[in-house]
């Protein structure tokens, strides 16, 4: 939903920007504009609003994206301070914003994090054998596919 969200508004930019470049050759060519552009400005207005109240939430999850896409053996070690930081910064970030159906998102979603916050510490696996690791990965229903070497921290 929210890289639906975003398309639209890179759509709108571009009409946006269509829509300057012809209001600044009307202008060149001293064309007088007939038109109010009273509701434009004003649809323009809401418009931006929105996209600045969208803009944290694909902030959010591109910080998510980032994190999820980090080898499991390489932060495996500090996974829960990484984790904790995370929702951390964000709660303080949406108890400083507009109540609205996005920060509530957000707020659900942290919740959720923090929640599984204590899993961290005990699935670092230093001591894991082959045989623990495979175990744990048909707990979590893991594909085959999936080992120790090539687990991303998104999976878990």
């Amino acid at each position: 939903m929210a890289k639906d969200i975003k398309n639209v508004y890179n759509e709108w930019d571009e009409i946006d920007k269509e829509m300057t470049n012809i209001l600044e050759e009307m202008k060149n060519f001293k064309i007088k504009v007939e038109n109010d552009m009273t509701p434009y400005n004003n649809f323009k207005n809401e418009v931006v609003k929105n996209k600045q109240k969208w803009g944290v939430l694909f902030k959010f999850n591109e910080e998510i994206e980032n994190m999820s896409k980090e080898e499991w053996l390489g932060i495996r070690h500090k996974a829960f301070r990484m984790m904790q930081d995370f929702v951390l910064n964000w709660n303080s970030k949406i108890k400083k914003m507009e109540k609205n159906f996005i920060s509530f998102h957000i707020n659900k979603q942290l919740n959720e994090y923090k929640q599984s916050l204590p899993i961290y510490k005990y699935l670092i696996g230093d001591n894991f054998e082959l045989d623990h690791w495979k175990s744990l990965f048909n707990m979590l229903k893991f594909d085959n596919k999936i080992s120790k070497e090539n687990l991303v921290f998104g999976i878990l």
